[in-house]
């Protein structure tokens, strides 16, 4: 029997601790971007990848919420292949 992930696959789950919250995802996305429906951004929210050195970029979209670039490497090349997680401070 087959595991059937569904909708699942895209899901994120989020976490705080102090003032960031957390956003882990599932399945690294094809064109390298996770959008992310909440929290509220600011012009000062800054978003990084666990395990990674530096920012993220991202931007705001109207309908799609916070699009964030994730690194040009391949998911097999980070410490962890089943789950990545971005942090993300400053937010509302």
């Amino acid at each position: 029997m087959g595991l059937s992930l569904g909708h699942d696959v895209f899901a994120r789950r989020y976490t705080t601790k102090d003032s960031a919250v957390y956003a882990t995802f599932l399945h690294w996305p094809e064109d390298g971007v996770v959008n992310l429906q909440s929290p509220k951004m600011t012009s000062a929210t800054k978003i990084t990848m666990l395990g990674m050195e530096g920012e993220l970029h991202w931007t705001q979209d109207p309908l799609e919420g916070v699009l964030i670039t994730l690194p040009q490497l391949p998911p097999g090349t980070f410490p962890v292949e089943s789950a990545w997680t971005l942090k993300l401070t400053k937010v509302n």
